[in-house]
């Protein structure tokens, strides 16, 4: 079994500027290479050299089931945190396609109205898509990464009523085969410092995981309590085939269902 240790600190803020991440190369041309295109990078990319890495690539309040199409543009959206800005990233769940898009937002509006004409080219699907969104705030006396969960919504239809929604969509990859996978999920006072935990190296008991494969699992509203301020720890680990330990970074996330008014150390008003 992994031990998996919870820090009292979030994650180290990423430190990238723009749209585009000057990590990746384009691959396929100019019609679909990862290139800037108005508003946001986004297009195919040449496979990156991994050492094993294990990944949380989406993080998600609602993700209805519909195709990509053309002419129809998606709606994501969060619940603004502070006041600096919101990097959005989706990236490709599909086997051998390595695909991302990246934009920097404002946290008003607390939303980004997304062209899927990528998308639709690469005939991607809704479970082969991972979406994350994240900001940098002040906490503990430096600058943290939080991620905030996304709402997803084609632009034609009306937002998915917040009160029908109870739980976050997790998704994990992981370049090599895994033997088991640990979850710990504990609130976080505003200083970072950690609570009682919520799951403690609890396993996901999925049975099978394959590399590059999506990792899926489910965190319900009903479970996050204790956090006044809305913030939570995330850590997964897990053990190889051969038995060595995997840990993936620490995360921080924003549950603003029940939390109470912002405190002035995250960044003024909601």
């Amino acid at each position: 079994m992994v031990v998996i240790p919870v820090s009292s600190r979030c994650i180290a803020a990423e430190q990238r500027s723009g749209n585009c991440d000057p990590g990746l190369q384009p691959a396929g041309g100019s019609e679909i290479g990862y290139a800037l295109r108005g508003d946001r990078c986004e297009g195919l990319y040449i496979q990156e050299v991994s050492g094993g890495a294990l990944e949380i690539v989406s993080l998600t309040e609602d993700f209805k089931t519909y195709k990509f199409a053309k002419d129809k543009p998606l709606l994501l959206e969060w619940t603004a945190l502070g006041d600096a800005p919101v990097q959005v990233r989706a990236s490709s769940l599909k086997r051998k396609l390595y695909y991302r898009m990246d934009t920097l937002r404002s946290q008003k509006p607390p939303g980004y109205t997304w062209p899927p004409d990528i998308l639709s080219q690469l005939e991607l699907g809704r479970n082969e898509i991972g979406l994350l969104a994240w900001t940098e705030q002040p906490v503990a006396g430096g600058k943290r990464k939080i991620l905030l969960p996304l709402r997803v919504t084609p632009q034609e239809s009306p937002a998915h009523p917040q009160q029908a929604l109870e739980s976050y969509k997790i998704v994990l990859m992981s370049s090599v085969e895994l033997q088991e996978v640990y979850v710990t999920l504990c609130p976080l006072d505003s200083n970072c410092k950690p609570g009682k935990p919520i799951r403690k190296s609890q396993k996901l008991d999925v049975g099978w995981y394959p590399a590059q494969k999506p990792i899926e699992f489910r965190i319900p509203y009903s479970e996050l309590s204790g956090a006044p301020d809305g913030l939570y720890s995330l850590s997964v680990g897990a053990e190889l085939k051969n038995g060595d330990p995997r840990i993936a970074q620490e995360l921080c996330f924003f549950h603003p269902h029940g939390a109470s008014p912002l405190p002035k150390d995250l960044g003024g008003k909601r």
